[in-house]
């Protein structure tokens, strides 16, 4: 089965953070689109839609939380992330109500985001699956259908032909 590749938006205005993030998922193949401001990032969602978006909890011109929200109420399935390079758990415990992951800026950010995007791609994945299976389904109760309707036609036009009494 063809691989899917997710969507990645990235929202971050720390050039080199946002060149390094870049990297470290291209390095595992992952297309990423990046954006320095959360401005740029909304007028893009509205005409093309991750399938994963990791926002800057603190940006320049923008909230990253409230990009968060935009981001959800636009299509509550993307997945989000929030990085920070604060812990503060009343920001984790609102990322979390918000529907977003949140991921510290550490030494480990960069691992846990390739995770993060692996588990997007298994989910896409998934969802086609559930997809085509839905669609078999359909196309199995529309041939059944089909076929019995044309069963009560012939019966109806011929009860003999049913008839297994020699």
């Amino acid at each position: 089965m063809e691989t899917l590749l997710p969507n990645i938006y990235l929202v971050e205005d720390d050039p080199f953070y946002n060149e390094v993030v870049k990297k470290s998922l291209a390095k595992s193949h992952f297309k990423i689109k990046t954006f320095t401001s959360g401005a740029d990032y909304l007028k893009e969602i509205q005409r093309h839609q991750p399938d994963l978006a990791i926002i800057d909890y603190e940006l320049k011109n923008a909230n990253g939380m409230d990009l968060v929200e935009k981001t959800k109420s636009l299509n509550s399935s993307i997945n989000v992330v929030i990085l920070s390079a604060q812990q503060k758990l009343e920001l984790i415990s609102e990322a979390i109500k918000c529907g977003a992951s949140y991921i510290h800026k550490d030494q480990t950010a960069f691992s846990k985001l390739k995770m993060i995007a692996h588990r997007t791609e298994i989910d896409m994945v998934e969802r086609r699956e559930d997809r085509m299976a839905m669609i078999y389904r359909i196309v199995f109760f529309v041939i059944f259908t089909l076929l019995a309707i044309a069963v009560i036609i012939l019966r109806h036009r011929d009860p003999a032909l049913f008839n297994n009494r020699g």
